[in-house]
């Protein structure tokens, strides 16, 4: 898998920095050479709904046309907004993937236009006032993408053109980190009730502030905002939709770990009145689209108007039994949901997972361009950086793969594995040679480094760390398109800290190798010359086996292992060149069958689902 990535320029405070703009070619991930393949995916529905009544709405505006808006700005500051296509200057926020977009969008750019000397208040207002004559309920709807730094956004609304009351916002931050907690996305769609100050009335105008005085950001830069398809709607009684928050940490799992392939929603109240009862269906489709799993959540308590924090689980989570592309879609469902048209999404961008036969990842680099966010490291100095990964299997760590963005040759990594205590990196068990960095690595290209030996891991958390051990920054590539507070750290002296309390909502770029053959005490291997065929892999219970050779072979005896290593089942064979199993009474997951002969023995795993 071949794909170019564009580092995009970062800049940050302290002992952090960003790197100018380049382009990289990845190249694919694997274990032992064996290169990961992906299928394309095919464009698939929603989930259907019964009908498809929308919110009615009074008033819209995909800013196909700025001269429908007047820009001001604070008079001791001199930055405005503007209308257009043009992208952020610094590259972050991303650009607003409103549906419109190509019709321009508003954008208050304050990396671009940073005032060191005034701060940044731009205030963006309606040239023409909208009419709500009859309306007795209105709310605000638009999409967004805004990314904060020491500033503050507002929405003020007026009835007469000359008095503003202020609607502070509670906005999505950075919202491509879609698999966070937030469970946020690119863009997010906002709702605002201002029937206070718009319901019944013939003139009503809306007013965007971006808020960042130097008071409150003595640098003069604040973030950035983005904002598409504004209008003005009835505001229903009882409205739910879902906020895509696939409960996966991670972008990649292996095979032998698929507990942390969980399926979770958010659901949001944006009608006028609490409701109970709203329930999530998941449907999860593999890579050719075909739907291989279906469930649904339990019923939410009652979710009041604004509330935008539930989130409601399926009755048991999905374990995938083959490796491949996975893809989730959501509907909300309660009773009296007024506009249907909300209850569903899905975004292959979001709501996807690649199971892989060895490789664990956090970021999104398998499914898109822009998955390559900055690159970081250490200016003047020594540190770490890196992320936690969930063991539920016994096994071990082979090798982590990184990329650098535009390391210095001759400089030094290394990559060290740690237990986790409390949810913080503890103690060091396990790491790489130290590798010096050579001309073929100064052009973004893969860099594996093995664990020596193979680093034991049972139940549990493990952090990984990449060391950047010379003065030179590392230029470390990550990714803000999957971000989990509390799961990725850096060190610069001797204390950890979480990679969002500096200011950094990404993930660094680790590839952790951790292949089936790694499971403690029941590698696979051959010894001899017997050689068995133990199909189907994946099983629903009834596993058969045969000698290759057609030859039948005396006093066979199978162990049936666990993922500990522990012999769960055993069966004895006087005489036989194929027979079967029943393994139907055990519960899924991934097993050793350890099969014994006089003339050798070998191990084969299988996944029973």
């Amino acid at each position: 898998m071949k794909k170019l990535y564009t580092l995009i320029v970062l800049l940050m405070a302290g002992y952090l920095s960003g790197f100018a703009q380049d382009k990289m070619p990845m190249k694919a991930h694997g274990n032992n050479n064996n290169t990961l393949k992906r299928l394309f995916p095919l464009q698939m529905k929603s989930l259907p709904t019964s009908t498809n009544h929308a919110a009615s709405v009074y008033w819209s505006d995909d800013f196909s046309n700025p001269s429908n808006w007047v820009f001001d700005h604070d008079p001791a500051t001199s930055t405005d907004w503007s209308i257009g296509n043009n992208p952020p200057v610094q590259g972050f926020p991303r650009e607003i993937k409103s549906q419109t977009v190509v019709n321009g969008y508003a954008i208050f750019d304050s990396y671009g236009l940073c005032d060191p000397a005034n701060g940044q208040i731009g205030s963006m207002t309606m040239a023409a006032p909208a009419n709500m004559t009859g309306h007795n309920y209105v709310r605000l709807k638009f999409s967004q993408y805004y990314y904060r730094f020491k500033d503050s956004t507002f929405v003020y609304v007026s009835n007469n053109g000359s008095t503003w009351t202020k609607f502070p916002l509670n906005l999505t931050v950075d919202s491509f980190a879609f698999n966070s907690i937030s469970g946020a996305v690119n863009p997010s769609i906002e709702y605002l009730d201002i029937s206070s100050v718009a319901a019944n009335q013939d003139t009503v105008y809306l007013r965007f502030e971006f808020y960042s005085p130097l008071s409150l950001n003595p640098g003069g830069c604040g973030g950035g905002w983005m904002i598409d398809d504004v209008s003005l709607e009835d505001y229903p009684a009882i409205d739910a939709t879902p906020d895509l928050a696939f409960g996966g940490e991670y972008s990649v799992i292996p095979i032998i770990q698929p507990e942390s392939f969980q399926l979770r929603g958010k659901v949001r109240n944006v009608g006028r009145t609490s409701f109970s009862g709203a329930k999530i269906f998941f449907d999860v489709k593999n890579g050719l689209g075909n739907t291989v799993y279906q469930d649904s959540s339990a019923a939410s308590l009652t979710v009041a108007p604004g509330d935008t924090s539930v989130f409601l689980y399926s009755s048991s989570p999905y374990i995938p039994v083959a490796t491949g592309d996975y893809y989730i879609d959501q509907k909300v469902v309660v009773a009296g949901d007024s506009d249907l048209t909300n209850d569903s999404t899905f975004d292959f961008n979001r709501g996807q997972i690649y199971v892989d036969d060895s490789l664990y990842s956090r970021d999104y680099v398998f499914w898109t361009s822009t998955a390559y966010f900055g690159a970081y490291g250490y200016n003047n100095g020594t540190g770490s950086f890196g992320s936690i990964f969930n063991v539920y299997h016994a096994s071990q760590f082979s090798s982590a793969s990184i990329y650098l963005s535009s390391p210095t040759l001759g400089d030094h990594v290394s990559i060290s594995v740690y237990d986790v205590n409390g949810g913080v990196p503890n103690t060091l068990i396990g790491s790489t040679a130290i590798y010096t960095i050579t001309a073929g690595d100064t052009a973004g290209n893969e860099i594996t480094l093995p664990f020596a030996p193979w680093v034991n891991v049972g139940v549990g958390e493990y952090f990984v760390a990449v060391n950047q051990l010379d003065l030179n920054n590392l230029s470390l590539r990550f990714s803000d398109l999957i971000f989990t507070k509390q799961k990725n750290f850096l060190k610069s002296t001797s204390v950890w800290r979480t990679l969002e309390s500096q200011g950094l909502n990404a993930t660094p770029y680790i590839f952790v190798n951790n292949p089936s053959g790694t499971l403690l005490n029941v590698k696979d291997n051959k010894v001899g010359s017997s050689s068995f065929e133990v199909f189907p892999n994946p099983s629903n219970g009834k596993v058969f086996f045969t000698n290759k050779s057609g030859l039948n072979e005396k006093n066979v005896l199978i162990n049936v292992l666990n993922s500990l290593g522990a012999i769960v089942k055993t069966a004895s064979f006087d005489f036989v060149s194929h027979g079967s199993l029943d393994l139907s009474s055990m519960p899924a997951g991934v097993y050793t069958l350890n099969i014994v002969t006089a003339t050798g023995q070998e191990n084969k795993t299988i996944v029973l689902q």
